[in-house]
């Protein structure tokens, strides 16, 4: 009778203790490192160590909904986890008899950031959500500068971070200078921000540019150029560079060939054989043979000149 009584109460109660089992997250949102590490926990009431405590978080945003991890009656299974959390996410099974899912996660990414939902089945189920922020921050401002034509030069600033962020600029009476900025996104999905502006080389004068994350008010890295000071740079290739380059090739070319036909000129004018040419020779001797002519010009003198190659008849 007493036992019929207690199986008769258990019936009666066990909606009420169902409706009873709630979860709560430790806090509504998380901020986090890119790379780094972050726990997002959900408390609930233990239950004794009973199998039958399932634990399971998903992420719901942004869409689609993807399983992050799951304990299956105090067994994982991750038969049906996103391969994007592969290897980066635990449950910390020491918190369980605690009352604690805490699931950990590292090597965060852009890409982790979301809401998640933490799911708890025990005697009854419940869940509850929180929400991940990746961030990244703007750690450095990597400077250089480039010389354009004439007395200009292009000041640039470069720095990486997540979420995007703007580049102002000043100079040393705090006026607002307009700068063309790019945006491109790197394979880590973080914000390449590049900023540049041109100024005299001549003005004495510095410029910096900050970054500004939130709002219009500079917060950040920094960097600072003083002009003239850090002006002396290289001149950087030009359509004038390239065209002063090329036509001082082309004159070292031609003085290089004008030299040579000048000097091939000379070796050819200049006399290899006796200037006074003997009478044998004028008359076509037997020791000279019939392979040499000699051709007088009408007024011959010392500048006359023996052709060889020229076969002809004796006189």
């Amino acid at each position: 009778m007493e036992q019929s009584f207690l199986l008769v109460l258990q019936v009666v109660l066990w909606p009420t203790l169902a409706a009873l089992f709630t979860v709560e997250v430790d806090s509504p949102s998380h901020v986090a490192e890119f790379r780094g590490d972050v726990t997002m926990g959900c408390r609930f009431q233990p239950g004794g160590r009973g199998p039958n405590l399932s634990v399971i978080w998903h992420r719901i945003w942004p869409p689609p909904v993807v399983e992050v991890y799951r304990l299956e009656n105090r067994q994982e299974d991750l038969t049906s986890q996103n391969p994007q959390y592969r290897g980066r996410v635990r449950l910390v099974t020491e918190e369980i008899t605690n009352g604690w899912a805490k699931l950990e996660v590292s090597m965060l990414r852009i890409n982790d950031s979301g809401t998640y939902q933490c799911l708890v089945e025990m005697v009854g189920a419940d869940y509850k959500q929180t929400t991940l922020t990746v961030k990244a921050a703007y750690k450095t401002i990597v400077k250089s500068m480039k010389r354009r034509r004439g007395d200009e030069v292009e000041l640039i600033c470069e720095s990486e971070g997540y979420p995007l962020a703007t580049m102002t600029w000043r100079d040393r009476s705090l006026r607002n200078i307009k700068s063309n900025d790019t945006t491109i996104r790197t394979p880590d999905q973080l914000f390449q921000v590049t900023s540049k502006i041109t100024v005299k080389s001549s003005d004495k004068n510095n410029y910096t540019c900050a970054l500004v994350e939130e709002g219009d008010v500079p917060k950040g890295p920094s960097a600072r150029f003083d002009i003239p000071d850090e002006t002396d740079l290289p001149a950087i290739n030009s359509k004038c560079n390239t065209l002063s380059i090329a036509l001082g090739t082309s004159l070292t070319v031609a003085m290089i060939i004008a030299a040579a036909i000048f000097g091939y000129r000379r070796w050819r004018g200049s006399p290899r054989y006796p200037s006074t040419p003997s009478t044998n020779t004028l008359l076509g001797s037997a020791e000279t043979g019939p392979g040499l002519l000699w051709c007088p010009a009408a007024s011959t003198g010392p500048g006359d000149e023996l052709l060889e190659g020229h076969t002809g008849d004796l006189l």
